[in-house]
């Protein structure tokens, strides 16, 4: 029976499914030998190119006629591609290489930096942090796929957490570029302790060093306010620090300012002015 060249295999494709590491897969050619698949494949041939698209150096494996998916380390991880083709053998020689494909040699990414959680209003935090400096090939230029933030919520007081157990948010729906996020809907007292991690094609970065912010919520209105008369066009204002200063407790020192409104109205509907004062140790205005 006269034979042919095979023709090129088809479908090649070279994805990262691990740390420097490729899967590369292929169809078999339309075209065995003979005018389709019936006639055997001795073998394929797959060549790989570090950075040269023309394949002027390359790294050759042999490969038995029944393979069409190929795992390939890579010896590095680096903006520059590897580049891969394949050809069929049979009895009458070596065949026509394929479309090439290219991929490159991807690390995970490194961790997310300059976590940071601040208080942003009631019970609310605003978290922000930096993108990794190595998205997977030495810089920046490998897109992630997403990033993950996790929170868990301890007892006042806590200084750090293991994030085991229930969490009180698990998302992966952060973008690739995303580095801001804003928690809602806390609970007045508790530690909030936030970490993220980066995803790319290779998987999944260390966890970014971790953040933590107290949840806190408005103060109760100042009580047993009292204005007395104590010398000519003069009057002593006093009054008792709220029962909650947001923290679940009378607690003076946390206490940033009060602020003192002085109006000719009892309603404050007009001529209304306002006095910053600085905590004092004995909460009085003259």
């Amino acid at each position: 029976q006269s034979v042919a060249l095979p023709s090129a295999p088809l479908s090649v494709s070279a994805v990262v499914i691990a740390p420097r590491t490729l899967n590369v897969s292929w169809a078999a050619p339309n075209d065995t030998g003979v005018g389709d698949q019936s006639r055997s494949l001795r073998n394929y041939t797959l060549q790989r190119s570090f950075g040269d698209s023309s394949f002027g150096t390359t790294v050759d494996t042999v490969l038995s006629n029944t393979t069409y998916t190929l795992i390939v380390s890579l010896p590095s991880a680096t903006p520059t591609l590897f580049h891969f083709r394949l050809f069929a053998s049979n009895d009458a020689g070596l065949g026509t290489y394929s479309a090439t494909v290219s991929e490159q040699g991807v690390d995970l990414p490194t961790q997310p930096l300059n976590l940071q959680s601040h208080v942003f209003g009631p019970l609310t935090h605003n978290v922000t942090w930096d993108l990794p400096t190595n998205t997977g090939v030495g810089d920046q230029s490998r897109p992630l796929l997403y990033q993950r933030i996790q929170v868990k919520a301890e007892a006042g007081g806590s200084t750090s957490s293991g994030f085991s157990g229930t969490l009180f948010l698990d998302s992966s729906a952060l973008t690739p570029t995303q580095t801001f996020f804003q928690l809602t809907s806390l609970v007045q007292g508790m530690v909030y302790f936030v970490r993220v991690t980066a995803t790319n094609d290779a998987g999944t970065s260390n966890s970014s060093d971790p953040a933590l912010q107290e949840a806190i919520a408005l103060p109760l209105a100042p009580s047993t306010f009292t204005a007395v008369v104590t010398a000519e066009l003069t009057i002593d204002l006093s009054w008792t620090v709220p029962t909650d200063t947001g923290f679940l407790q009378q607690d003076l020192a946390r206490v940033t300012t009060f602020v003192l409104l002085q109006s000719t109205s009892p309603t404050f509907a007009s001529e209304v002015s306002s006095n910053l004062l600085s905590s004092p140790s004995t909460p009085t205005a003259h």
